[in-house]
């Protein structure tokens, strides 16, 4: 039992040494779980034994939790060599390859909102490009499911909200 956590822990290290930026919890187990690797519960449990022995950090900003190597898990990741399995790292590889854009995307894409003094709602919806803000949209709405709905669909409507916003300034 102890051996297999030790393998996801190794797994979800190689993966967050794989990319340039922080990945979230369902990121993270969507490739495990579909892999038929583990359940979520032990890929949940690996990141909290990671967190705990600090080889990741994580980050809890508009409504995610995104894990990123620490100093300690870098160093570490050094050595994970022959210790995971070439097939595994070839997975690794090949889902980071054909899933880097989407990830990025997700992770670069934010929306969250928050309750102003006269019971209107304010929805933040930000995509960000190397720490800076491409997009930055707020809007007031009078009901809290509005600002639920904005917040949840900016993820996927993004990309054709600023191509229509450009397309009508330009």
């Amino acid at each position: 039992m102890e051996e297999k956590l030790t393998l996801y822990k190794l797994m979800i290290l190689y993966m967050l040494k794989s990319v340039k930026f922080p990945l979230t919890t369902s990121q993270i187990s969507e490739f495990i779980v579909e892999k038929g690797y583990t359940n979520f519960f032990k890929v949940q449990q690996s990141i909290n034994e990671l967190l705990n022995s600090h080889l990741i950090i994580d980050d809890k900003t508009y409504n995610k939790t995104s894990y990123y190597l620490s100093l300690e898990g870098k160093e570490s990741v050094k050595y994970i060599g022959d210790d995971l399995n070439q097939m595994i790292r070839d997975d690794i590889d090949n889902y980071i390859a054909n899933n880097k854009n989407r990830l990025l995307n997700e992770f670069s894409t934010k929306s969250y909102f928050e309750q102003l003094s006269d019971s209107s709602f304010l929805v933040h919806c930000i995509v960000e490009e190397d720490g800076i803000n491409q997009v930055s949209l707020n809007l007031t709405v009078p009901k809290r499911e509005m600002a639920e709905s904005i917040a949840n669909n900016w993820q996927s409507k993004n990309v054709d909200i600023y191509s229509y916003i450009m397309k009508q300034l330009l």
